[in-house]
């Protein structure tokens, strides 16, 4: 149910600042007048910032959420490097305050005519696995739900926590990325059918790290998160021929001039 227009101008009036200027009362010093900036943004003290359209607000419990729901958002929606920067911004702010500036437009259309930033509230960020819900003004996620103890049911409510120390091989982000770029963002497995069930790719290293495998970008390759399960624990018939379609592209690469 969408929010009372009535009760959303109660809480904070229609904006008529453009972007930049909204961005400068939330504490971006730096924001200047640009034609294309990013949905999530940092304040200079550090506190994460939102846009999110007053269209896209209801009434829940008597205050009022924004909902984003990036991981249903077509590709017709800006690049997807910054659908997933929304959805992987968001979900590590999960439980977590940020600031909000309300975009005004109309509805169904992506033009904006006029922005405020909410200066007498901060936002609470509630990753529901679907989507993510922007609290205003809440304080805390609500708590889950006791597990019910039914004979049927096994196990510790409250397992016991134990801290593990492990040697970690050090990889370089730039090589991440660079793998990410070069591949556009999606799964170099020609014939992979799953890629578009998933938010981001993973670089996955051709000669292990684990076997004395360099972090380097031409042993890497990107894939979707289930062609890259397969490469490690798919049958012997599915991993051999995903390795000789990501030695094909390999080989490809290093033979260009």
């Amino acid at each position: 149910m969408a929010a009372n227009r009535n009760f959303l101008s109660a809480v904070f009036p229609i904006g008529t600042k453009s972007l930049y200027q909204a961005m400068r009362d939330a504490g971006i010093r730096s924001a200047m007048p640009q034609r294309n900036v990013q949905w999530i943004n940092v304040a200079d003290d550090g506190m994460t910032v939102l846009n999110w359209w007053r269209n896209n607000m209801e009434e829940r419990d008597k205050t009022i959420v924004g909902v984003v729901d990036a991981r249903d958002w077509p590709p017709t929606i800006g690049t997807m490097a910054k659908r997933n920067a929304v959805i992987d911004g968001l979900a590590k702010l999960n439980g977590k305050d940020i600031r909000v500036i309300v975009l005004e437009g109309v509805r169904g259309s992506r033009r904006q005519t006029g922005a405020r930033y909410d200066s007498t509230a901060t936002w609470l960020v509630e990753d529901t696995g679907d989507e993510f819900l922007i609290w205003r003004g809440r304080t805390g996620l609500r708590e889950m739900e006791p597990i019910p103890d039914t004979p049927a049911g096994f196990g510790n409510i409250t397992p016991a926590r134990r801290r593990a120390v492990s040697k970690q091989i050090e990889r370089d982000p730039k090589v991440k990325a660079f793998t990410l770029k070069r591949a556009k963002y999606r799964c170099e497995i020609t014939t992979c059918r799953d890629a578009a069930d998933f938010q981001s790719m993973d670089v996955h290293h051709i000669s292990r790290l684990g076997d004395g495998g360099s972090d380097h970008t031409d042993n890497t390759v990107a894939l979707c998160p289930a062609c890259h399960s397969r490469t490690h624990r798919g049958t012997t018939i599915v991993r051999d021929k995903l390795v000789k379609q990501i030695e094909t592209i390999r080989n490809r690469r290093l033979s260009r001039p």
